[in-house]
């Protein structure tokens, strides 16, 4: 599946893998799409990761690209010009276990709207909260410790989905608010 967000957004793919081995089958899913979509052999791509971890290609530096995958899904950012990241999360946690975690992580005005939802919508708020946060990060490329340590992300960079199946968050840094 490929969901274009308009000209300013990065290219996202999604794509369902058998449970198992998810991290090898993800990686070279990924190395096939880029390969594809700079149309170039995939054996020739060259993967390096930057200071704070983040994926990158040496000998395309104007391509950005940021993976994730949980339970079986993978999500596959691709743009040109400016940091991308994108985050899927399919695991929902207990409400007591979500509200902990955003005690911790979130700011007040997250933790309000998390607190202020009822038990059985509290799991899929943190979810999406939590997606948007780490898709942010991977965009900013410091990691998900940093990404947790700043103020909450401005929505204006920021596009979410929802489903019964998983949240999804894409980044893309230079879209203005």
């Amino acid at each position: 599946m490929q969901r274009p967000l308009g000209p300013a957004w990065p290219e996202l793919r999604l794509r369902r893998f058998a449970a198992g081995a998810e991290r090898a089958a993800c990686r070279a899913w990924m190395t096939r799409q880029l390969a594809a979509w700079l149309r170039v052999d995939a054996a020739g791509l060259r993967l390096a990761r930057g200071p704070g971890g983040k994926p990158h290609l040496p000998d395309h530096p104007d391509l950005q690209f940021n993976l994730s995958h949980s339970g079986g899904w993978a999500a596959l950012a691709i743009g040109r010009g400016a940091p991308v990241g994108v985050d899927l999360e399919t695991r929902l946690l207990p409400p007591e276990r979500a509200l902990a975690l955003a005690r911790r992580y979130f700011s007040a005005a997250e933790q309000a709207w998390l607190a202020a939802a009822p038990d059985s919508q509290r799991a899929w708020r943190f979810r999406c909260l939590w997606s948007r946060r780490e898709a942010w990060g991977k965009a900013l490329g410091e990691g998900l410790s940093a990404a947790m340590a700043r103020p909450a992300p401005p929505a204006h960079c920021l596009a979410s989905w929802q489903n019964a199946s998983f949240s999804l968050s894409v980044c893309r840094l230079d879209i203005a608010g």
